[in-house]
């Protein structure tokens, strides 16, 4: 009733106020909520009473979250008679919503370290960025970019980032691995380590009192592999009691410390190299960076902050969503991976050929939404050279896919043992005369001239209308060959 009797209820909604559906009738609806409830409800009512139109809210209760619309009810003589309460139970889509803004955020993060990582000119400048953005991220008390030296197993702070005085600047420590078990556990193994209980540590006075002092809850402790070694650790840590650095912060942190160590390695390689030359591949790297990563962000960013109200009104058409923002995001951390395998070509040497492919068409669908259908057999690993031209190919025909192809499906099949890879990629879209290419089109030639230097065979079927079936076909053709 307009006063707050509950007149009619259904068997749902009786058991939310824990009771039974006769207990209810007759009840103030006001007296069986807690006090701040309650009083949220009370000022809802006469808004309704005064308008005479839908009043919406959301609220939380007993740990779940509840949409709320409350209907006045009119008669014939526009007088109000009664009003109507539906509560929709939207926990779940507030799950949805809370991962999704995590999700959102971790990508931001990515996004904004890989635009450091190809673009700043000062290698100090750009980690003590990192290490402020992590920071800040994980709302953590210190984040430390940790090197080792190459005497005696000392370890230097090269930058870090403290919460309530900003930037820490380069800090030799008088302390070696040999007094850290758990740093030299971590530098030794190579894997990563969360520390819950800090005070369980094995370490000297100084660190002991300085965890004391500051009251580290938590630390996490991810190596740093820097020209194929583990030569320091990014460490970050929390003074927040009952909270866990969990799985998924830790991957996301992995993912972060292979950024840091690449950020540290162009240093060294630019202080190689000629300024110009390095400056021109920073540049096409950004743009690679901003044109793929960037606007794949930005495509999810949109899905994300639209899914809540796609989700209440259709949730079939919420998931389909859901479904598009899990693909944009795989394709954005691939094709970022590509780009920074592009600043570290010993990574691109040391990875495994079919890594390498299945980022390549995972990159491919964050770009340009194409699915892309992989079946990979065998698990064997050609020469380094092979294995590049290999991929090199791959990456030539998806950006060809991308650019011309105007396909919605792409088919990838490669099959592998000691002696062979075969790698057949295919798509469904407009295909072209193989003998009307114009002559500054210098894809297929590229192809096929670092298929003919190692050996490997291409093939290339394409007509209009048809699509384009590209395949490339590798043997050992010597001893040579099979003993690398």
């Amino acid at each position: 009733s307009p006063e707050g009797i509950i007149l009619e209820i259904n068997e749902i909604g009786a058991e939310r106020l824990g009771l039974k559906k006769e207990q209810t009738r007759g009840k103030n609806a006001f007296d069986l909520f807690d006090k701040e409830l309650a009083q949220l409800r009370r000022e809802k009512a006469p808004l309704a009473l005064a308008s005479k139109q839908v009043v919406r809210w959301e609220d939380e209760r007993d740990g779940k979250h509840y949409a709320n619309n409350l209907y006045p009810i009119i008669d014939e003589d526009e007088v109000i008679t009664s009003l109507a309460v539906f509560s929709a139970d939207i926990t779940r889509r507030k799950k949805v919503e809370e991962a999704l803004h995590h999700r959102i955020a971790d990508l931001n993060v990515l996004n904004q370290i890989g635009q450091l990582v190809v673009s700043a000119m000062d290698m100090p400048v750009a980690l003590q960025r990192i290490a402020e953005i992590i920071s800040g991220h994980y709302q953590a008390r210190y984040s430390h970019i940790i090197l080792q030296e190459d005497v005696e197993d000392e370890l230097m702070v090269l930058v870090g980032f403290d919460r309530e005085s900003g930037v820490i600047k380069p800090t030799n420590l008088d302390i070696s691995l040999g007094t850290l078990p758990v740093v030299n556990d971590v530098m030794t193994t190579g894997e990563s380590l969360v520390i819950s209980d800090p005070r369980s540590l094995s370490s000297p006075p100084d660190v002991r009192d300085f965890l004391q002092e500051h009251q580290i809850q938590g630390i996490m402790l991810i190596p740093l592999r820097i020209i194929g070694a583990v030569s320091g650790i990014l460490v970050v840590s929390h003074d927040q009691p009952g909270r866990s650095f969990t799985r998924d912060e830790v991957l996301l942190v992995e993912t972060i410390a292979d950024d840091v160590s690449r950020t540290i390695e162009i240093a060294r390689i630019q202080g190689q190299e000629k300024k110009t030359a390095a400056a021109e591949e920073r540049s096409r790297l950004a743009r690679d960076l901003h044109d793929a990563v960037t606007q794949t962000i930005y495509a999810a960013s949109l899905i994300a902050e639209s899914l809540p109200v796609v989700w209440e009104r259709n949730p079939e058409e919420g998931f389909r969503n859901l479904t598009k923002l899990r693909q944009l995001v795989r394709g954005a951390l691939a094709e970022m991976r590509s780009l920074l395998f592009e600043l570290r070509p010993s990574a691109l040497d040391a990875a495994d050929l079919q890594t390498l492919i299945v980022q390549l068409g995972d990159a491919l669908t964050g770009r340009t939404r194409i699915p892309v259908e992989v079946n990979i057999q065998g698990d064997s690993n050609p020469p380094v050279d092979v294995k590049l031209a290999i991929y090199r190919i791959a990456q030539e025909s998806f950006n060809n896919i991308a650019k011309h192809a105007e396909a919605n499906q792409v088919f990838l099949d490669m099959r592998s043992d000691p002696d062979h890879v075969k790698l057949s990629i295919s798509d469904n879209g407009r295909g072209f005369d193989l003998n009307d290419v114009p002559e500054d089109k210098l894809g297929l030639s590229i192809m096929s001239e670092r298929a003919e230097e190692v050996g490997a065979d291409l093939e290339v079927i394409s007509s209009p209308g048809q699509g384009t079936q590209v395949t490339l076909t590798w043997h050992v053709s010597d001893s040579s060959l099979r003993s690398e």
